[in-house]
């Protein structure tokens, strides 16, 4: 049969369409798996570039938030030491750390305390009956003004940098840090527990209104009720605490490489879901600590400092100017 003009056209190799071409190298033997197209390398990089820094940021966040599960468990357990045993702030930073042991002592007994049951007695309360020469201890009670600041340091000994610091490194770091973080600490747990007061693990509130340091210790619970933190939000601002100026040259690398580790994906979580103002009014937290622990210093120096000669104990070094 005699074809057109426009058939024999249409057959010519280098006229006949691309896909025509595709299937008749096919049908005479051509393997396709040859002749796909890739993605360039660089993009294939890039890509694997971005999903592993997907997969660190994820890593950091998770190993934050199991801390805070920690922390959460060594605040409910039955280790209650006597304040005999922690004399000195150098001691309590340089020892073994006590929060991967928390799940060995158990839950405390008789947690959530009834409120009939009255909690030991406070030199802040000025309760009668408190002799003034000793530290109230029960070892079913925690005095949590106490047991909080035990909390933050062995939390700051969980971080890799922590270890690389020298001993005065360690000291001053906990004495401008702890405080700030323990305050964020309790605030917290007090927003998610629904309490405008200071809210402890065994149900009580310490301080109570009619203490004298009460308005102080709330300072930043409002604030977090306002801006309605989040619980990425509040794990990262925790670990962008551990950070002071006065160090040595080499604490202040180490310190400020690992504050800006955090500080990238606070930004970057604030940027996707809020916007750059978010950042800021998260920022603005930092004042009211850093204004929360200079009164609370005042007020500690007033009151519990008048017995610093008989009170041989850490809060010394860390309540200290």
């Amino acid at each position: 049969m005699t074809k057109t003009p426009e058939e024999n056209q249409a057959d010519s190799p280098l006229l006949r369409c691309r896909p025509c071409r595709f299937q008749k190298c096919k049908s005479v033997g051509m393997k396709p798996e040859c002749v796909q197209y890739k993605e360039p390398s660089n993009k294939i990089i890039a890509t694997h570039q971005l999903s592993s820094l997907q997969n660190k940021t994820q890593n950091l966040i998770d190993s934050l938030n199991y801390l805070e599960l920690k922390l959460e468990v060594f605040r409910r357990s039955s280790y209650n030491p006597h304040w005999d045993t922690l004399s000195s702030l150098d001691d309590l930073l340089g020892g073994d750390g006590v929060l991967a042991s928390a799940e060995k002592y158990g839950p405390m007994p008789g947690w959530p305390i009834q409120r009939n049951i009255p909690l030991p007695e406070s030199r802040m309360r000025n309760v009668q009956g408190n002799s003034g020469n000793e530290l109230p201890y029960c070892q079913n009670r925690k005095v949590w003004s106490l047991f909080n600041m035990i909390t933050i340091i062995e939390y700051m000994k969980t971080f890799d940098f922590f270890k690389k610091l020298s001993v005065e490194d360690k000291f001053l770091l906990a004495r401008h840090t702890v405080m700030p973080c323990l305050n964020l600490h309790v605030s917290y747990f007090s927003l998610i527990n629904k309490s405008d007061g200071c809210f402890h693990p065994d149900g009580t509130q310490q301080p109570q209104q009619d203490d004298v340091h009460y308005s102080i210790t709330v300072m930043p619970i409002r604030s977090l009720i306002r801006i309605q933190i989040q619980p990425i939000e509040y794990i990262l601002l925790k670990a962008i605490c551990l950070y002071v100026n006065g160090l040595s040259s080499y604490a202040q690398s180490l310190l400020l490489t690992e504050r800006l580790k955090y500080a990238k994906i606070l930004s970057y979580y604030c940027l996707q879901n809020h916007g750059p103002g978010r950042l800021a009014e998260l920022f603005g937290l930092f004042s009211i600590l850093e204004r929360q622990q200079e009164l609370q210093k005042n007020v500690y120096l007033l009151t519990v400092g008048l017995h610093r000669n008989t009170w041989k104990i850490f809060t010394n070094d860390l309540m200290a100017f």
